[in-house]
């Protein structure tokens, strides 16, 4: 494997991987949505190599004054012991909220790569209209905040309450410490998704990357897809990043949700439906399995 084609592939889906669940509206309210102690599972693939994993956790309000109306989502992301002897990645993100209204009140990006380590904190206020990015306990000077800014982890809740069947395409500002960007995400097409917990009908919504494009400008194809649960509210079923050479994609493997394990709704695919399973090289018209030819 070569190391600086995979470093910079993995920096790339490190980006991905968080900025695609960071594009829906931002009219929220808290619902719990996701109950304390939910949490969803993934598998990390480059191409058909595993590379690590990732997790997402949901923290409901606390009764003691301390965290008393806040809610809480964790992210984590890490490779495995063999991609670790390479390039090690052991990230951990969290974003705090206020409730009922799910503003991002403070948002907290570790991140331990190899031999670079760093952390960022970004402050919202949002009385007086400033986000404030702390850099490795290095202050910048505050920028103004504008209206319905989020960061990447807080808008996992509401992409997961909006119905794409009767908006097919939302524009969301956000940041996750740099400028401020507006992101376009499209409702593109219907695809089942076979995972460790069953098969899944979902949403292929596609981000555009027009905005990121200083991330991308060395992959000028570069595309970036999530495919969301048909259910309203949805779950995250896959992200998947395309980049120069191959792609990243991140397969839910296991869960919790409202407490209860997920399951696909389907433990066989349909007929007449596009399926598209992590172990084939890509999406296939027929559902059955026999005559797939693994790579």
């Amino acid at each position: 494997m070569n190391q600086r084609i995979f470093n910079r592939k993995w920096i790339l889906f490190l980006w991905g991987i968080v900025i695609p669940l960071s594009f829906a509206q931002a009219n929220l309210q808290y619902s719990a949505l996701f109950k304390d102690g939910d949490y969803i599972k993934y598998d990390i693939y480059w191409s058909f190599l595993k590379v690590g994993s990732a997790e997402i956790k949901f923290t409901e309000p606390k009764t003691n004054e301390h965290d008393k109306g806040l809610y809480k989502i964790e992210f984590t992301v890490q490779t495995n012991p063999i991609v670790s002897s390479i390039y090690p990645v052991k990230n951990k993100i969290q974003s705090t909220l206020s409730v009922p209204e799910l503003n991002p009140i403070e948002y907290n990006k570790s991140l331990n790569e190899q031999d670079e380590k760093s952390n960022t904190t970004l402050t919202f206020d949002w009385d007086k209209k400033l986000l404030q990015k702390t850099k490795n306990k290095t202050a910048d000077s505050p920028i103004k905040l504008e209206a319905h800014t989020l960061d990447p982890l807080s808008l996992i809740l509401s992409m997961c309450q909006y119905d794409f069947s009767k908006n097919t395409t939302l524009k969301q500002k956000v940041t996750d410490g740099g400028p401020i960007i507006e992101i376009e995400a499209s409702h593109v097409s219907e695809l089942q998704i076979k995972t460790p917990s069953g098969t899944f009908d979902t949403r292929k919504i596609e981000v555009s990357t027009e905005e990121i494009k200083g991330i991308f400008k060395k992959s000028p194809d570069a595309r970036v897809a999530l495919f969301l649960s048909k259910d309203v509210p949805a779950i995250p079923v896959k992200l998947k990043s395309e980049v120069i050479v191959g792609h990243f994609y991140a397969n839910l493997t296991e869960g919790l949700y409202q407490g209860k394990p997920i399951k696909g709704t389907w433990t066989q695919p349909h007929s007449n439906k596009n399926f598209e399973d992590p172990q084939y090289s890509r999406p296939r018209l027929s559902p059955k399995f026999k005559g797939f030819k693994k790579r």
